[in-house]
């Protein structure tokens, strides 16, 4: 049933995206990717079935912002094929590495730390996307095929350095 749920719950994002994407335009990679650390952070704290379904109906949003928000994007470049595939197959990768990676930390450290891995590297992720998107492009502007720049790069990744050694040290407690 919870799997159902995330997929309802994406399947709701994917009808009601003509409207999100007028109302949020550039910030719905960025609350996606929140509610993506929020769903893994309710799932490392669920003491009971009630949490782990909130925290299916939040993936379910998530997964359904990040996704039709990318694929717009990928689909409005002259390229569609090329990009849409490159899109696929990363998430393929990532549907690979993702619980290789997260099974051997469950296995070494604890059945919940990927749970709390995944939420801090989320909310890494959501506070460097909310970093460069506002900083190179205005509130509701749509987004133009750019680059960042090597400071903006150089801050998000400083982010994601102190969120991967605060991920270490709760971990080794």
């Amino acid at each position: 049933y919870l799997i159902g749920t995330v997929a309802l719950f994406r399947t709701i994002v994917f009808i009601a995206y003509p409207r999100l994407v007028g109302k949020l335009n550039g910030w719905m990679l960025p609350i996606g990717t929140l509610l993506l650390a929020a769903s893994m952070l309710v799932t490392w704290a669920a003491g009971d079935v009630a949490l782990f379904a909130l925290a299916s109906c939040i993936l379910g949003l998530a997964f359904g912002m990040i996704y039709s928000f990318s694929l717009g994007h990928i689909l409005d470049r002259p390229a569609k094929g090329l990009y849409a595939g490159l899109f696929e197959s990363a998430i393929g990768i990532g549907q690979i590495a993702g619980p290789l990676s997260m099974g051997y930390i469950g296995f070494a450290i604890s059945p919940s730390s990927p749970y709390l891995a995944m939420g801090l590297l989320g909310a890494a992720s959501a506070a460097a996307i909310s970093i460069y998107i506002p900083s190179k492009y205005p509130v509701y502007s749509a987004l133009p095929q750019a680059l960042a720049d090597a400071a903006i790069c150089r801050e998000a990744l400083n982010i994601a350095r102190k969120v991967k050694d605060l991920t270490i040290e709760i971990l080794k407690t």
